[in-house]
């Protein structure tokens, strides 16, 4: 609990892969050349990804943490998967808009009442909670009022909603 937060539940093939298993374990050995191999094969990409950047960014700033070097190595491995989850979140909304945006609403069985967004806002991989996570954000604000299928945006950010009553 100390490392990932009072939340979080974790036993081996919870998200029913092996794949996700090894990948957590070579991160936390820190080994992203590794990790890397094992995420390639893992069911939810975007998820895998945020969760190793969580890791890396608890484990460079944790107390029993040796040396400033394994810190900063730590942090540029958040960095590198927090760029990971961004590159195949946009692929993902350039896909299938509705089915990234599902993705990125799914309940979190390893945090309970966690979604992918709170997620990546808990382990501060705020790039990806601003490329990615807008939409999110913007859905769980206006709700029902925003349909991005009859939205209309002009230069300089306006935005108009049309709706018919």
């Amino acid at each position: 609990g100390e490392l990932m937060g009072a939340q979080f539940r974790y036993f081996f093939g919870i998200l029913d892969s092996p794949n996700f298993d090894l990948f957590l374990w070579f991160v936390l050995c820190h080994r992203p050349d590794m990790a890397m191999i094992f995420w390639q094969w893992c069911k939810q990409p975007i998820l895998t990804a945020i969760v190793a950047a969580c890791m890396c960014r608890k484990m460079a700033t944790h107390h029993n943490i040796q040396h400033a070097l394994s810190a900063e190595a730590m942090q540029k491995s958040a960095d590198f998967f927090e760029k990971l989850a961004i590159k195949v979140c946009q692929e993902a909304f350039k896909d299938d808009a509705y089915q990234a945006m599902a993705a990125l609403e799914q309940p979190l069985p390893l945090w309970p009442g966690y979604k992918v967004i709170d997620l990546a806002y808990h382990a501060r991989c705020y790039d990806f909670v601003s490329v990615c996570g807008f939409r999110e954000i913007n859905r769980r604000f206006a709700g029902d009022l925003l349909d991005f299928d009859h939205l209309l945006s002009f230069p300089g950010g306006f935005r108009v909603v049309l709706s018919v009553d």
